[in-house]
């Protein structure tokens, strides 16, 4: 089953104009479109508190994830990448290769497991395996 996101998590209630999604606590998911725009979306948001970007891209069970966070208009870590079941990994020298980079970066911005489960799904963000799908809840919240 494939699991493909590309959203913005802000450590704040987001009141932009953006799609966003609120989650635990004060965090709120964007999702985004591709890479045009993001890093300046990214220094802009991080202006108001700590946010990360985080990227899955999985498709019947092997993939990649990549995240980073962002605070203050600056990039404070990352991008970070790793590879689940895939033997060829590719280096990508501006990236830093590690395990769990969602979680490592979720656990940067203050969320900790909870309940037996990772970040990743104390978060809630498990039950959105596409952009579309982040939309779709957006758009039932009403």
């Amino acid at each position: 089953m494939a699991h493909q996101i590309q959203c913005i998590l802000t450590s704040f209630p987001y009141a932009g104009p953006l799609a966003h999604l609120p989650l635990l606590e004060e965090y709120h998911l964007l999702p985004i479109d591709g890479d045009e725009g993001r890093e300046e979306l990214l220094q802009a948001l991080s202006r108001q508190g700590k946010c990360a970007y985080l990227e899955t891209n999985y498709i019947g069970g092997p993939g990649t994830q990549i995240a980073e966070t962002w605070e203050n208009g600056e990039r404070t870590m990352g991008p970070l990448i790793s590879y689940d079941g895939i033997d060829n990994k590719t280096n990508q020298p501006e990236m830093t290769m590690v395990e769990a980079a969602i979680n490592q970066v979720l656990r940067a911005m203050g969320i900790q497991g909870q309940g037996g489960m990772d970040e990743f799904d104390t978060l809630g963000l498990g039950r959105f395996r596409s952009n579309r799908k982040v939309l779709e809840a957006i758009r039932d919240q009403g």
